[in-house]
């Protein structure tokens, strides 16, 4: 019988979202994860407690390496080097990763994007496409460039977005089918199976972190529809929340 070689992987992310692909990779009998790059540990709360990231406590009860590479492009290299990963995956890291790293692993650095590229490159995906009144948005399953969420495509899932729908509810969905699909379509990847698809360019829009801020999430009732405001709502949970004013009583 032909058994094929685990591949050998590096994972990077960061939070709780991060952790459900990394835990279908470290639960798959196809790939190795010999390591993950996560964020440094942060302090935390009143007391400033530093706490690590979930990705790193998921990682250390499972007895997985961790290394921080604090965007040092040496320090990146030298985590290829040490573990010589076949491939690299990433979901919601938040460090620019350097191009010598990117192009280390023989079968690439694949990151997941919870949107329909090239639609939605960026921060806030899910929650531009509430706001925006998008009936659909979905998973974009892409090989990493330096350029931001601009890499080649190699498989798209859509998902309606419900009426009633909240970032919470819609990120639970994406999150969970995201770590359903990605074992199949990366091992179609490795077979040769999938030939990447270039993304438009030109029809790309962009969210920023600045479109969810604070600012941006108050409900001004004499300038917005009403249909927009229920948007608010809906894109602006858990975090910043949708707020207003009382009018000053006479």
């Amino acid at each position: 019988i032909f058994t094929m070689d685990k591949v050998k992987t590096i994972f990077l992310g960061t939070g709780w979202e991060s952790v459900e692909t990394l835990k279908a990779l470290h639960k798959s009998s196809e790939f190795d994860v010999v390591a993950v790059i996560t964020t440094p540990d942060k302090p935390v709360g009143r007391k400033q407690i530093m706490t690590p990231s979930d990705v790193k406590r998921y990682a250390i009860e499972n007895n997985i390496p961790v290394e921080h590479t604090e965007k040092q492009r040496d320090r990146y290299m030298q985590v290829a080097e040490t573990y010589k990963p076949d491939i690299v995956v990433c979901k919601a890291f938040g460090e620019i990763v350097p191009k010598e790293f990117l192009d280390y692993p023989k079968y690439g650095c694949i990151n997941i994007h919870f949107s329909i590229l090239p639609k939605y490159r960026g921060a806030v995906p899910i929650q531009k496409a509430i706001l925006d009144g998008e009936k659909e948005t979905g998973i974009s399953i892409m090989l990493m460039s330096e350029e931001l969420d601009e890499g080649d495509i190699l498989d798209i899932y859509t998902e309606e977005i419900r009426g009633n729908d909240t970032n919470v509810t819609l990120r639970e969905r994406l999150v969970k089918k995201s770590a359903e699909i990605l074992i199949p379509t990366l091992l179609k990847w490795i077979n040769g199976e999938i030939v990447p698809t270039k993304q438009d360019s030109s029809v790309a829009t962009y969210c920023w972190q600045k479109d969810i801020s604070k600012e941006n999430a108050e409900i001004k009732w004499e300038k917005y529809e009403p249909d927009y405001i229920e948007r608010m709502i809906r894109a602006f949970l858990p975090w910043p929340v949708a707020w207003t004013r009382l009018p000053k009583s006479e």
